[in-house]
């Protein structure tokens, strides 16, 4: 504890008389971007345990480094999906008026033209892997929002920067750019 609340970051205990209980050994403190969060205790003659502490540090970390950005695309995952539910499903006018706070914090402008297409198939097909398919393509951008529907169709809002009269012309050409490596699958 007294580790956490002062500049040091790592202790070595040779002297296990002090304290009842306490055996020689290493601690480290324990950091998730840039913040103390905890302390990992090696027990062992510190001179012969000190690397291999450290790598058990080094390991603890990248693993709550992971659990942290995981749980993060988790957040991302649900907030898009609540989004979409919203959009997509709710008729209520007042939780509709939320849409556009929902689409800033998941970083969609929302003012910016979206063409809305809905792609089906004769026989049930895994949309998953047609949707990676999409999102690693060129013209596949951070504004586009894509969506598996609760039928199983792959629902793409692509959207497109100049909102103009010649993109209400061209979009069948505009789309099919877009989608081409979805039409040779």
């Amino acid at each position: 504890w007294k580790m956490l609340q002062k500049d040091s970051n790592e202790s070595c205990v040779t002297q296990t008389d002090d304290y009842l209980g306490v055996q020689p050994g290493v601690n480290l403190i324990l950091t998730c971007k840039g913040k103390k969060i905890g302390v990992v205790g090696v027990t062992g003659n510190p001179e012969e345990i000190y690397d291999i502490a450290l790598i058990i540090k080094m390991s603890l970390e990248t693993m709550i480094e992971y659990e942290s950005h995981y749980e993060l695309i988790q957040e991302r995952k649900n907030s898009k999906q609540q989004f979409l539910n919203t959009l997509l499903y709710t008729e209520d006018d007042d939780i509709r008026k939320g849409l556009s706070a929902m689409a800033e914090t998941l970083g969609y402008q929302p003012s910016m033209l979206r063409l809305a297409v809905l792609i089906s198939f004769d026989t049930r097909q895994d949309c998953s892997q047609l949707l990676k398919i999409m999102e690693s393509s060129l013209s596949f951008t951070s504004q586009d929002i894509t969506h598996i529907t609760r039928s199983g169709n792959l629902l793409v809002f692509k959207s497109y920067p100049q909102n103009t009269e010649e993109t209400f012309l061209n979009y069948r050409i505009l789309l099919e750019d877009a989608l081409r490596e979805l039409l040779f699958y």
